[in-house]
C-alpha cells in the first residue's frame, strides 16, 4: 500500500473554499456530543468561505495560516495570530485555531501543523504561546498537553462564549516552554511531533 503524501504549506487564496469546507466539517466531527447537532448541522460553508477569503485577502503579515494537504487535498489547517482576549501589558501569541478532518487523525498531521505555527510565532517576539479549548474537548486537550501546552488555572483562564444561543466554556492552555524553544529550538523534537 503507497504511504499517503503529507504536505504542510502556506495557505492561498485559492485554497479558500477546501479550507472553509474542512473547517466546518472538522468542526462537525470535534464537536460532536459537544455542541447540538443542529447547531453543527447547520454550519455555513459559505460563511466560513466569506470569512477565509477576507483573512487570505487581507495577507497581514502577523497571520500565520497553513494547511495541510493528504494526497493533493486540503484535510487540515492551523490560524497563528497575536492573542485575543489577553490582559493588558501581556504579548503573548496564539493558536487560533488547529482542526484536521476526521480522515487524518492520528496520521501526525496535527503535530506538523503545531510545528509550522511555532516556527511563525517564534518572529513575534511573544512572552509565550496560548490557545483556548472549548470544555469537555478531551481528545484536543490531550494533544495539547501531549504537545506541552498546560491549563491555565488563573480566573482569567475561563471565559464563557456565546455560539448562538448556547453559551459554553472555553478554557485557556499556554505553551510554557516557548522561552525555552527560542533559546534552544532543537530542543524536544520528539515531544514537539505530537500526534494529532
Amino acid at each position: 500500500m503507497d504511504q499517503d503524501q503529507i504536505v504542510i504549506r502556506k495557505a492561498q487564496l485559492a485554497d479558500t473554499a477546501e479550507i472553509a469546507h474542512v473547517h466546518v466539517v472538522a468542526w462537525q466531527s470535534a464537536y460532536k456530543g459537544l455542541l447540538p447537532a443542529d447547531l453543527l448541522a447547520s454550519l455555513s460553508e459559505e460563511r466560513r468561505r466569506n470569512w477565509w477569503q477576507q483573512m487570505l485577502e487581507a495577507d497581514l503579515a502577523e497571520n500565520g495560516i497553513f494547511i495541510a494537504q493528504m494526497n493533493d487535498e486540503i484535510v487540515g489547517f492551523v490560524l497563528a495570530q497575536p492573542a485575543r482576549d489577553l490582559e493588558p501589558g501581556k504579548k503573548w501569541g496564539e493558536v487560533n485555531a488547529i482542526y484536521l478532518v476526521e480522515e487524518a487523525w492520528g496520521r501526525g498531521i496535527g503535530g506538523r501543523l503545531w510545528q509550522a505555527a511555532l516556527e511563525f510565532l517564534k518572529s513575534g517576539n511573544y512572552e509565550t504561546i496560548m490557545l483556548w479549548v472549548l470544555d469537555g474537548n478531551e481528545r484536543a486537550i490531550r494533544f495539547y498537553e501531549k504537545i506541552g501546552f498546560v491549563q491555565d488555572r488563573s480566573p482569567q483562564g475561563v471565559k464563557l462564549e456565546q455560539l448562538r444561543d448556547v453559551t459554553v466554556r472555553e478554557r485557556r492552555y499556554s505553551f510554557n516552554r516557548f522561552k525555552r524553544y527560542m533559546s534552544h529550538p532543537e530542543f524536544s523534537k520528539r515531544e514537539e511531533s505530537g500526534g494529532g
